[in-house]
C-alpha cells in the first residue's frame, strides 16, 4: 500500500484487542484499492 493512502484511515481494533484494521468508508474503496501496490499474496487461511 501506498503509506499516504494508509495514513488516511485510522486503525481500529475489532473484537479482540490484537484484532486491528482499517477502516475505509465504502465510497473510497475504489481509490483504496488503487493504492495498493504489487500482487497481494495469501500468506495464512483459516476456516474451510
Amino acid at each position: 500500500m501506498r503509506s499516504e493512502a494508509v495514513a488516511k484511515y485510522p486503525p481500529k481494533i475489532v473484537g479482540a484487542p490484537h484484532h486491528e484494521e482499517l477502516w475505509v468508508p465504502a465510497e473510497e474503496l475504489d481509490s483504496f484499492n488503487d493504492a495498493i501496490v504489487g500482487e497481494i499474496e495469501v500468506v495464512r487461511k483459516f476456516g474451510a
